[in-house]
């Protein structure tokens, strides 16, 4: 996990948990009132981060460490739950599966959002669970502290997620399905019994709305009042954007999402494994129904929990990224957990299922180590993680080499790129490395003054460099002042940005040192 190329975004998180571990009392509000990502950020994240970001030399580690801990917060939860609403042969299978997924080798090991959002929301989930859950007949009724317990518990785990992400909310959907889980696990078949149900999920769904409001009111004393009405006010703006698209239909859209779930997510997953996973799903259904129902409520109860874990993003995504429909393929996983472990042990079709099982399962783990681990191992990154570290970012490929070249120059003053998550993001948090230079952003009026700043570094023997991204190179007429300057950029190196091997047109890291004056 340490070794994968740094993503541009979580470079940026990592520069604000130092800032925060730098001075706590002044910056512990820092992502809450707008002014640093122009809209609100929750603070959990960063306050969890900044508590390790500076332990290490590499700051990284320390921001990596917590989305390892999240990653395995997420993967027990997942499989407790799995193993309480069907079996524990169907959770193990649920979890060798997310093991395998590439999805969570990578996005659960580099410090961004989903892997603090996808732990702290199946905490909540499965101790919600245990909230709700029935007592056998027979069996002595729980006390009442311990279902108290697990309230407790479920309302952190949901103040804890929505503390770590806006979007965390969406587990306030996947909550409202628990009572449904709880009732069919109860309950082997629905037959006859739709209106019983029905009801009872009502009275649980009403617990469940008592503890999300428990939560918010948990969330709200964590932020103090004047943060929380810039929060109401940024997350005002977002709803009104978000309704007018909504009842505009943007049918096409929700058919580009989709496809992207499917083809780009899901299939990327899983490969030929996906559709025998579906068509196992359906041939499963259909003897289902026709064998008296039996465990049926379970199924449909799991079917409705995988949409409901993508189908929000589809409807309401900006944009087209794997980990904003993360996810809905955890979910996708314990769906296919239970259909992997019923097919197996089904006797009517046992024999020809094991072996497609077999041979599906044999190629998804041949084709993930081939295009998945190998890449990541050998490149520091691959085909799937390219969608997100994308080669024309700032933060990205071969930034480390940038760092190293940094570390050598001669003492000085570094004027660089002041845009969000350029280059500069990378040399601060790195800034121990050399303490000798200084990183200052360059401006238009700073430049009007370049050589009057030169000349007085070179009273003191020191130097002026600049740093920048070449994609800025004719779209922001300052840098091409500076490349193209003879003095300015006298001597140069460009590092070029890269993947297996092949270097990227016009994405490269600009390193210049001022030569002289005229």
């Amino acid at each position: 996990m340490f070794w994968f190329i740094p993503h541009n975004d979580e470079v940026i998180y990592t520069d604000v948990a130092m800032q925060m571990a730098s001075d706590w009392a002044t910056n512990q509000y820092l992502t809450l009132n707008g002014s640093l990502f122009d809209d609100y950020k929750e603070p959990l994240q960063y306050w969890l981060t900044s508590l390790t970001v500076t332990t290490w030399d590499n700051p990284l580690i320390g921001m990596r460490l917590w989305s390892l801990v999240m990653g395995g917060l997420g993967l027990t939860c997942t499989y407790l739950l799995v193993a309480r609403l069907w079996d524990v042969r169907a959770a193990s299978i649920t979890g060798g599966l997310i093991v395998l997924s590439e999805y969570y080798f990578y996005f659960d090991a580099i410090a961004l959002h989903e892997a603090h959002i996808y732990g702290w929301g199946t905490f909540y989930l499965y101790t919600l669970y245990l909230f709700l859950e029935e007592t056998p007949e027979g069996s002595p009724r729980p006390r009442h502290l311990k279902r108290l317990g697990f309230a407790v518990l479920a309302i952190l785990g949901l103040t804890a997620c929505l503390m770590s992400k806006t979007s965390g909310q969406m587990w306030l959907i996947l909550g409202g399905a628990m009572p449904f889980c709880v009732l069919a696990v109860r309950h082997n078949h629905w037959a006859g019994k739709t209106r019983l149900i029905w009801q009872q999920g009502m009275g649980k769904l009403a617990w469940v709305g008592l503890l999300a409001l428990a939560s918010e009111g948990v969330h709200r004393l964590f932020i103090p009042a004047q943060f929380a009405a810039i929060k109401e006010a940024s997350y005002q703006v977002g709803l009104v954007r978000s309704s007018d698209e909504l009842l505009a239909l943007p049918f096409q859209a929700w058919w580009n999402n989709l496809e992207y779930y499917f083809r780009k997510i899901l299939w990327a997953e899983f490969d030929v494994a996906t559709g025998l996973v579906l068509g196992i799903y359906v041939v499963m259904l259909w003897l289902l129904w026709i064998q008296k129902r039996s465990h049926f409520g379970r199924y449909c109860v799991l079917l409705v929990l995988w949409c409901l874990s993508f189908l929000p993003l589809v409807l309401v995504a900006k944009g087209l990224t794997p980990r904003y429909f993360g996810v809905g393929l955890y979910w996708f996983y314990a769906l296919a957990g239970v259909t992997l472990s019923w097919a197996w042990y089904q006797e009517r079709f046992q024999k020809s299922i094991r072996i497609a099982l077999i041979a599906g399962l044999t190629v998804l783990i041949l084709s993930r180590a081939v295009f998945s681990y190998l890449p990541l191992l050998t490149w520091k990154q691959n085909d799937y993680a390219l969608q997100e570290t994308i080669p024309g970012w700032a933060n990205g490929a071969n930034i480390m080499e940038l760092v190293k070249q940094v570390s050598q120059l001669p003492p000085g003053t570094i004027w660089a790129d002041p845009q969000w998550g350029h280059p500069t993001t990378t040399l601060r948090i790195f800034q121990h490395r050399y303490p000798h230079l200084s990183i200052e952003n360059v401006t238009r009026d700073r430049l009007d003054q370049v050589f009057l700043t030169y000349l007085e570094l070179q009273k003191s023997g020191k130097n002026l460099y600049f740093v920048f991204d070449a994609r800025v190179v004719g779209e922001r007429p300052v840098f091409d002042q500076i490349f193209q300057h003879p003095l300015l950029c006298g001597k140069r190196l460009v590092i070029p940005k890269g993947y297996r091997g092949v270097d990227f047109p016009n994405s490269r890291y600009v390193l210049c040192e001022m030569t002289g004056v005229r």
